[in-house]
Parts: C-alpha cells; structure tokens; sequence
C-alpha cells in the first residue's frame, strides 16, 4: 500500500459511535485550515493530526510561537516518552539556542535528517528578529526541498497563523512582513509539487489572510461565534460549495459544542462531517490552568545530543560549500580577477574548475558560461561590467565626500558619459520567451534583480528592484511597464519577485561591492539636495537603533521648527521611497529597505 493511502484516527462522526473519521498520509503535501476560538479545540485538533502524521512516518515542522510544542515529547500523563520530536529554542528545547542566524542550517537540517522538529519562538528578542528567522527558514525549506532527488512530504503546520500570514485588509504588506508572508505564500501555492503541505491554525480567520485561506483543500472548523470571523469564511465556502451544504456550514458554527468540528473538503477527499475529534495522547503544555497545579511530566522522548550536534555541523558545512550566494560571489571574483590580467594571465585553474563544478551542481548555467566565456576572451572587457564599477567607485566616492552635506550646498554630479547612438527603441512588450533586443530601461531592472539575487535576496520587492534600477518611484509608468514586459517574456515569476531560470540565464552580469555604504551612495545620487541632506541624516541617527524622532532628526540638519515645509516633504519623500517609517508621535524607523538585511544591516 502506498504511504499516501495510509491513514489516521481524527475522531468520531458526529453522533455515532462505531464510524471513524480517518485523514490520510497525503494532508502532510496538501493545504489545510484548522480554525475555532479559545478553547473549542482547535489546538487540540492540530495536535491530533501531527501525532497521526509522526506516528505514521511522515515529517512535521511546528513553528510554535507560543512555546507549548514541548509537550509532544511527553505522554498524556507525563509518565512516559512522547513523539519522536526535536525541540529547539525555549522553553525545554532539546536545544534553547535559537536566533535568526540559524534559520538557514536549521532548513537544510529538516531536509538532510527527515526529523521532524517544533521551532519554539519564545526566545527571541523581538518580533522583527522572529520574522526575519521565519522568511529565511522558509525560504531555505523550499529552495532545498525543490532540490530533492527524490522529494519526499513535509508537512509545515503554522500555530497562531495570523502572526506569519496576517490579512492585509487591501492595504498590502510592507517591510520584513511583506517577505516573510511571500516566503509562506510560495509554500501554498507551489509547495506540494515539491512535497511541502501547509497547515494553518488560529482562533480568528479575520486575521488570517484570505489569499492563505482560500487556498485551503480541507477545512478544520470548530466554534467561530464572532459574525466577522464567521464572514471571513463566506468567499471559500461560497466558492467550494457544489451541492448546497454552505449554508448548514456557516448557520451552525456558533452553536458546535466543545471538541467538535466539521470538516469539509469538497474537492480533495469530497467529505462534509461533523467529528467529535479524539483527545490527544502527548501532554498538553498549554492547557488552562486549573489552580490545582499540574505535574510536569518526568519522562520525555530522548535525543542523542552528541549526534544531534554533528548531524547539524555536518549539514551547516555542506551548505556553507554548496550555497549558491557563495558560490556566485566566489565565481565573480574569479571573473574580476581574470579580467585584470590581460598579458599574461596566471589563473588558478583548480578553483575556477571548483567554482564550475559547483555552478552546474547548483543549475547556474549563466555562470557556468560567464566563465568558460572569461577563460577564453582575457583580452575583452565588458563594457557593461566596467560601467558598473566605475559607476558604483564614483558614487562610494561620492557618498564620502558628502556624508552630511552643509544645508546650503547641493551635491557635486559628475557629468554624464558620452552617450553612442542609440538604436530604435523597440516596443515595451516583449513576445514570451524574447531574450533580445531589451531596451535600456528593462535591461537594467533585469539586471536589478539579479543583484538582490546574487546577494541573497530571494524574493525581490518593487521598492528593491525600483532603487537599485535607479527609481525613487516604484510605481512610475516607465518601471511598471518593464517589470510587466520582463514577465510577460518569461524573465520573471507571476509576482514579479524572482527571476526564472530563463530570466537566470540571460540577466547582465551586477559586479560591485555588496556593503551598505555604496548601496547608500547608489540612492543618495538619485535624490535632490534637500533630500539627500534628510536621506544621509536619517542614515547617521538611526544606523545604530534603527531609530530617531521627527526632533532628533531636525535638530541633526539644523532646522529650528520640525514643520518647516522643506523638511516635512523630505521626510515623506523618504517615506513614499520606503525607507522610512513616520511612527505615531513623532518616532522614525529604518525600514529594511533602509538596510538590507543581505548588506549586513538588517533590523
């Protein structure tokens, strides 16, 4: 029989006590919702699921922001060992230590070891740290799990959704929110071709973002008595409903007793039931308390910590040699090198045999040709590498000099290179698959995301591929037509956010220094005088906190009145570009369009 077609115990069908309501192995690669409020069942329910799916073989990660995962390893009455889990991070982790520097290790490990594990957030120090841990593990999972020789399932199950995929009521995400929802959006809607399911669990669908939730092939609800949580189900229910049963669904949700649930899955399993949904058999950490006190428990499954920690070092060395970041770091500073040595080229041929062998280990053909292409043709430099480091040179250059210009002066231009004829601008569409004759406009927003890819940056924003392509508007016609143009040729993904593999192939090479300084100077030479005077204070006074107030920042520039109007259209100028945040009474925050992360200077 195949694993698929394995089953598990979910409870019993409503108001009988001999039929058994089975789910199957396959939930672990499918989409799924558990909702209800406090105390209906709902945790209880995802437990049940996840202690079926262990118990069966397959793999589960439980991204736990309540620190309550622990439990799993214990036995109902704590007498006893629990699940076969791996907790890390506090409190009773196998392993406590836990911050945003392990995401990466800690993916390529689910994917290395097949455990599965429970990621207990409590630990860490703020919430922006706690997103930033969950967009690069998840962004680490799917990369590696797309990958996979032979893929197998893991199932991602989402306690308290709403904090990882939040409704965004229209108003769109921003900052390390928008990355981190993208990150577990690209999960629902491709993760299962690659063996990755998705499981959301919370109390208030209306939190939860309805593009998440509209993605659901099975529905898990216990008692919703809020009307507008109740609502937040309508467009699913409306959409998967074929043969009337909607409105028995939503009439009785506010009235489900404890511990029951319908589940619906229209089109998947083609089931309509009400459970009474068994008890879970792993000590419940996160029960109410009683005032009696509960026992901890004295036993708990056991992991061998030794091999734990060389499995781990085994997995962080093996990505640390086969990361393709590196990699293409690596392979353009063999390129640089190559380049600089015209006459007589003395090249280590065993490392750029490496850097080769490595590129096409990791698909990159581009590079693979960059440097066969560089081996053979010493001699020619291309124009296009060389514009890109003297341009980005002037403008580090530049960004010393003027590091906080007087408020008189406005800063120095270097005049503008003589410019060759340029050919007939062809027309802003490009037929599927073009890879030629781009014009200057959509060759340098290619070339803008393929420098956020090489520096680590999976899933590019507009405001990213806008800056770094030289626009302080992401939302002007001309930038918007070329991002539209580029997908359409099959350069870029659906979103826009990431580049094919076509896109991969056939992107211009980005060579330069990848610190914060001459990414600085790249925005600063794109702004006027008044806000380049805004833009490098803003940069001084919150480079330490990644913050400072409307007073600070005036008094910094020399302004005597924070509501002189030439620094109130400066800072909101900043604010339109995205590189600020204007916080209610009078407080600045960097965003991380301010500093990227991937430049070492993530919030």
């Amino acid at each position: 029989m195949s694993r698929s077609r394995v089953t598990f115990d979910l409870g019993r069908k409503f108001n009988s006590r001999e039929t058994v309501f089975k789910l199957p192995n396959d939930i672990a690669s499918r989409r799924s919702a558990i909702f209800g409020i406090s105390g209906s069942g709902k945790s209880n329910t995802a437990t049940v699921c996840i202690e079926g799916l262990v118990a069966n073989g397959e793999q589960v990660v439980l991204v736990d922001p309540k620190g309550e995962g622990w439990g799993l390893k214990s036995s109902a009455d704590g007498k006893s060992a629990g699940l076969d889990v791996i907790v890390f991070g506090e409190p009773r982790g196998d392993i406590e230590a836990l911050d945003e520097t392990h995401a990466e290790r800690l993916a390529d490990f689910v994917v290395e070891s097949g455990r599965s594990i429970v990621l207990s957030m409590l630990g860490f120090d703020s919430d922006q740290s706690e997103r930033r841990f969950v967009t690069r593990f998840f962004q680490r999972l799917y990369r590696r799990k797309s990958r996979q020789a032979r893929p197998t399932r893991t199932l991602v199950v989402l306690e308290e959704a709403h904090l990882f995929v939040p409704e965004s009521s229209g108003a769109g995400y921003k900052g390390d929110v928008a990355q981190m929802v993208g990150a577990i959006q690209r999960i629902a809607r491709q993760g299962r071709s690659v063996g990755l399911g998705l499981m959301i669990v919370d109390q208030r669908p209306q939190d939860v973002s309805k593009k998440i939730i509209s993605q659901t092939e099975i529905l898990i609800c216990h008692q919703l008595v809020h009307k507008l949580d109740r609502d937040a189900l309508r467009h699913w229910v409306s959409g998967y409903d074929r043969d009337g049963q909607g409105k028995e669904f939503m009439d009785s949700l506010a009235g489900l007793d404890q511990g029951v649930a319908w589940a619906w899955s229209p089109g998947w399993l083609k089931v309509f039931e009400q459970v009474q949904i068994n008890l879970r058999t792993t000590f419940d950490s996160g029960a109410t308390p009683d005032g009696k006190g509960t026992a901890a428990p004295t036993a708990r499954s056991k992991i061998n910590l030794d091999e734990l920690r060389d499995q781990l070092s085994e997995v962080v060395q093996k990505a640390e040699q086969d990361d393709p970041v590196k990699l293409r770091k690596q392979i353009a500073t063999l390129t640089r090198e190559l380049k600089t040595q015209q006459s007589k080229p003395t090249v280590d041929q065993a490392a750029i045999d490496l850097a080769v062998n490595k590129a096409v280990l990791v698909q990159d053909d581009y590079w693979k040709n960059k440097i066969s292409s560089a081996c053979k043709q010493l001699e020619s430099v291309s124009h296009s590498v060389k514009f890109t480091i003297d341009a980005l040179s002037a403008k580090a250059d530049k960004h010393e000099a003027n590091s906080l210009p007087s408020r008189s002066a406005a800063p120095t231009r270097s005049m503008p290179a003589k410019k060759t004829p340029a050919r007939p601008r062809p027309a802003d569409s490009l037929s599927p698959g073009s890879t030629q004759d781009l014009t200057p406009i959509q060759t340098r927003v290619l070339a803008s995301f393929g420098w956020w890819h090489d520096i680590g940056v999976e899933s590019v924003t507009r405001q990213q591929a806008g800056l770094k392509a030289g626009y302080t508007n992401s939302e002007t016609s001309s930038f918007r037509k070329a991002l539209y143009a580029l997908k359409d040729a099959g350069l870029l993904d659906e979103a826009m956010r990431s580049l094919t593999h076509l896109g991969q192939s056939h992107r211009p090479p980005t060579i330069g220094p990848e610190d914060m300084p001459a990414y600085h100077a790249m925005i600063a030479a794109t702004l006027n005088a008044i806000h380049l005077r805004a833009f490098t204070g803003a940069v001084q006074l919150t480079g330490s906190t990644h913050k400072t107030t409307r007073a600070e920042l005036a008094e910094h520039l020399g302004y005597t009145n924070i509501e002189t109007s030439s620094f109130r259209k400066a800072l909101y100028r900043l604010q339109t570009m995205g590189l600020i945040d204007l916080v209610h009474g009078g407080g600045i925050n960097a965003t991380d369009l301010l500093f990227p992360e991937s430049l070492g200077g993530g919030l």
